[in-house]
């Protein structure tokens, strides 16, 4: 009880001393939410800006009565530290509806075909669809590395710290996230936008006969994230105590957020301790050509790189790699080899075998898939970023020696329990949803054998 009252003393503190000293650069035009609104005198808007403290300050202040969030923000013994793992990425609500193969035809799309690629106002006018169409789902928490985190939060429970950096628009939608990080256990760190912003909104267009998803994301005030979220008290804490930097290829599509990712990935990749490590999803095939610049950068840093086969097969025609035109095995072993020392490429296909990669190694594992009815399928979006979330709430143990490092076979194990979860639901849905334990999904999903 005394250690609780000490760690709630401690986040109040750090609640108020980031409330009052984002007031205080508000009043001297420098706070980072209030950039490019100034009033007669060139200062910032304070009124903004205090808001957007305010916003911050609930997000932590709220947390000190939580009993399931509170025990994992602070640790007070240096010798017993929980793992913190700090998802950053696009804030976005997901609105899903079922659709046929002739609605998907109207947009120039087929089942579980890729968005991204598209023109922003075709994008914009798939959510305008999918927002339309009789029965769809209220706004759902969604982003694929919000997704991540949560999940990794919750499948965790008190063995990981967790939080998540993104931005979020003034309105119900982003009341809608920031609750679902708190209900996950995840600290939101969510710069709040200016008015003229609304919370980012993906489509999630699930085809009636396959189960297929096709999304489309019109990004709004997620695309608001920069670089200076770092000059605020409790992100900066939270950053240099983070065992693993989480991000996706779809933050670095655009400025600014590509400099806060690069930021984030410094602060926490040139520690001189060593204690930080990044991981970093290829995402989206769709992306790919667009960050091909920043994305090469990142992966020597990363300790883990993940995707599906469609995106490793993007991945390296964009680079000329002869071999992702057939079996893709030894494409995720020259992933392997781009990333940091002790690095694991992860590669996911479906109900297809996961192939997996150490640095250096020159071979490729596989995992087998546990496998699901059909009719047990309510969808698949948020799947991927489950397995993610799995795979890394019990990889994030070991960094830094933090802890006694599972094996490859059950990261990848917990990953498949995730998603077999999330595909049983509808989109990233954690309501009532109990972590998975090792008798949930029938036989071992984890039989390993070299190729």
């Amino acid at each position: 009880a005394a250690r609780s009252a000490q760690r709630a003393a401690g986040v109040a503190a750090m609640a108020a001393a980031s409330g009052a000293a984002a007031k205080k650069r508000a009043r001297r035009g420098e706070l980072w939410q209030g950039a490019g609104q100034q009033d007669a005198d060139g200062h910032a808007d304070a009124r903004l800006a205090s808001a957007s403290a305010d916003l911050r300050r609930a997000s932590l202040e709220g947390l000190v009565n939580d009993a399931n969030v509170l025990p994992k923000l602070l640790s007070l013994d240096p010798g017993d530290v929980t793992p913190l793992l700090i998802g950053c990425g696009n804030a976005t609500v997901d609105v899903t509806c079922e659709v046929s193969r002739a609605d998907l035809a109207r947009f120039g799309l087929r089942p579980g075909m890729e968005a991204a690629g598209l023109p922003d106002t075709t994008k914009a006018a798939i959510v305008d669809f999918c927002t339309a169409v009789a029965g769809a789902a209220m706004a759902a928490p969604g982003g694929a590395a919000m997704n991540t985190t949560r999940v990794a939060a919750w499948s965790a429970g008190a063995g990981l710290r967790a939080a998540f950096i993104g931005a979020v628009g003034r309105d119900a939608h982003g009341d809608v996230l920031r609750a679902a990080l708190i209900e996950a256990g995840v600290i939101p760190l969510l710069k709040q936008a200016s008015p003229d912003q609304k919370t980012g909104v993906c489509a999630v267009l699930v085809e009636r006969e396959t189960r297929d998803r096709t999304l489309s994301t019109v990004r709004g005030a997620a695309g608001a994230l920069d670089a200076a979220v770092l000059e605020e008290l409790e992100v900066a804490a939270l950053v240099d105590e983070a065992s693993l930097l989480y991000l996706t290829s779809f933050v670095l599509t655009t400025q600014p957020r590509l400099g806060a990712a690069e930021a984030l990935a410094q602060r926490v990749c040139g520690r001189a301790t060593g204690a930080g490590a990044l991981a970093i999803n290829l995402s989206s095939a769709g992306v790919l050509g667009k960050v091909r610049e920043p994305l090469l950068r990142l992966l020597p840093r990363a300790r883990y790189a993940f995707g599906n086969e469609g995106e490793l097969r993007a991945f390296g025609a964009m680079l000329g790699w002869p071999e992702v035109d057939g079996d893709v095995r030894t494409a995720v072993s020259r992933l392997a080899d781009l990333l940091a020392e002790g690095g694991v490429a992860v590669i996911t296909a479906g109900g297809a075998p996961t192939l997996a990669a150490e640095r250096g190694s020159g071979r490729t594992q596989s995992f087998a898939v546990p496998a699901l009815a059909k009719c047990e399928i309510e969808d698949t979006n948020g799947a991927g970023d489950a397995f993610v979330g799995g795979f890394l709430a019990r990889a994030v143990a070991s960094i830094g020696g933090r802890g006694a490092a599972p094996s490859l076979g059950e990261c990848v194990e917990h990953g498949h329990r995730c998603a077999a979860l999330i595909l049983r639901r509808r989109g990233c849905d954690l309501r009532g949803l109990c972590p998975p334990a090792a008798s949930v999904i029938g036989p071992e999903g984890a039989a390993t054998s070299e190729l």
